[in-house]
């Protein structure tokens, strides 16, 4: 039994060298996959502050522009007319919640997925470090002498 030992020995070392070099590449792989998430996140905000910005153009231009209709037309902003202008700000804000509602959920899949992939990378990393395990169990067992005499 006294060469078991030292083929133990390395071979733990080995393994230990193993699981600490996944679990690096691990992190720097998960560090990047969270900044590629963050970036894309940011891009859907940034896009989303763009679109309502350019909603907030559009309605101020059709309030505008209807005002001048009705003016033109010697109707005053009462009743119906008032009704059609508060009709557009309405259709505006509820376009406004629709896109920010889609916006939410891009970015919850995003975190989603970065989630899921934190967690399969911890997965494998410790189904590795098992493997390893049984793989060193199994080679001292074949040198360990079972009938000493």
């Amino acid at each position: 039994m006294g060469g078991f030992l030292p083929v133990a020995a390395v071979s733990a070392a080995q393994l230990g060298l193993q699981v600490r070099d996944q679990r690096r590449l691990g992190k720097a792989a998960g560090a990047v996959r969270d900044r590629q998430a963050e970036s894309e996140i940011d891009t859907i905000r940034q896009q989303q502050r763009i679109r309502d910005r350019e909603r907030r153009q559009a309605l101020a231009e059709a309030l505008a522009t209807q005002r001048a209709r009705f003016a033109a037309g010697g109707v005053a902003l009462e009743g119906s007319a008032r009704s059609v202008l508060a009709g557009l700000a309405a259709e505006a804000r509820r376009e406004t919640a629709d896109a920010q509602e889609l916006a939410n959920l891009r970015i919850g899949r995003i975190l989603e997925e970065s989630a899921w992939l934190r967690r399969r990378n911890l997965l494998e990393s410790s189904a590795s470090l098992r493997r390893g395990a049984l793989t060193l169990t199994q080679q001292g067992l074949r040198r360990v002498p079972l009938l000493d005499r």
